[in-house]
């Protein structure tokens, strides 16, 4: 199996022959040009660049919110309301409950965010957002009522070391 830089290479060199042996009636030129996966490998010159783990520098870490209600959307798509009610109701929806919790969901839940979403379709923007909102943050305060595996597990503060990797100082397999 050849390596991704000359994987790269090969994808380059195609990617130039089609620019060179596009002709302007063909339309092959702006082929390349509308499509926007073309265009992004031709500008980076690097197919598997996007598959590569980014340097210390580029690494993003997790944004952490200080507040979570931050975080509660406010808007709401009946539509897609709908397609989750409809996938709570079908056969794949309920065999997974199954499998994953062991009985079947009865799927009020879904109800009551599509009876709500329509129920905000004819208010105004500014009262659907802070209707929204409230739904969303009465949700979160629900489910914590509930209980997660957060009442179990703590949150890591730090990166853990890579799993199964030798550290030489000490030399002991960090687990």
């Amino acid at each position: 199996m050849s390596s991704p830089s000359s994987s790269d290479d090969d994808l380059d060199k195609t990617i130039s022959e089609w620019i060179r042996n596009a002709d302007a009636g063909s339309g092959q030129k702006e082929i390349i040009k509308n499509d926007p996966v073309l265009e992004d490998r031709i500008k980076n010159k690097s197919f598997f660049s996007q598959f590569q783990k980014p340097s210390a520098e580029e690494s993003v870490e997790p944004e952490i919110f200080e507040n979570p209600s931050d975080v509660f959307p406010v808007k709401m798509s009946c539509t897609q309301q709908f397609d989750e009610l409809v996938k709570c109701y079908s056969i794949g929806g309920q065999v997974r409950n199954v499998y994953r919790y062991g009985s079947i969901r009865d799927c009020n839940d879904r109800w009551a965010m599509f009876k709500f979403c329509i129920g905000t379709r004819l208010d105004s923007e500014e009262d659907k957002r802070k209707k929204i909102y409230e739904f969303y943050k009465r949700k979160m305060v629900e489910d914590l009522k509930s209980g997660s595996s957060e009442n179990v597990w703590k949150a890591r503060t730090q990166r853990r070391k890579p799993l199964f990797s030798n550290d030489e100082d000490e030399g002991v397999v960090a687990l």
